[in-house]
């Protein structure tokens, strides 16, 4: 009777260990299953436009007087906010060009590989944004530091070094 006792050393964790294995694969499979689309089935085909920012879709590259037109605004732009706009959208044509050199190619593929090149595809771009948001975040936050720099002391600094000149009239 001894032989099934709760108390006998080493049952527990037996039990235990095999539990905690069939949560991580119930887990595991829970996880799988509701990932993102998988194009396996041949459900759809990736698009552009579930990659790319609303405001870069049909973007173009602007002159200064197109970019007034489409931002208005009281003060006239500087030429580095027309030059880093233009940059962006410079980007954002890029990928979409291969973005579509890509679809073609996986297009090109029998039927049974189509699926795995559209998710390496989506996969790929998920990564491109992902760099593109780091590096957006890296951007606004560089841009915030230097506008509380210049608030809390550059121009004290400035001024302090300009007094010796005194007048100059």
């Amino acid at each position: 009777m001894e032989k099934f006792s709760k108390n006998r050393p080493g049952l527990r964790s037996k039990t235990a260990g095999k539990i905690k294995i069939l949560a991580f694969a119930l887990f595991f499979v829970t996880l799988c299953a509701s990932g993102r689309i998988s194009y396996a089935e041949g459900n759809s085909v990736p698009k552009w436009e579930d990659f790319c920012p609303d405001e870069f879709l049909n973007a173009k590259v602007l002159t200064r007087d197109e970019y007034c037109a489409k931002f208005p605004s009281l003060l006239p732009p500087l030429n580095s906010t027309i030059k880093e706009y233009n940059g962006f959208v410079t980007y954002w044509q890029e990928r979409k060009e291969h973005f579509y050199e890509y679809l073609k190619a996986c297009e090109a593929l029998p039927a049974n590989a189509k699926g795995v090149c559209y998710s390496k595809l989506e996969e790929s771009q998920y990564a491109e944004n992902k760099k593109w948001n780091d590096s957006e975040k890296a951007r606004i936050k560089k841009e915030k530091d230097n506008t509380n720099r210049l608030k809390t002391g550059e121009f004290r600094r400035l001024n302090n070094t300009m007094q010796p000149f005194g007048m100059m009239y």
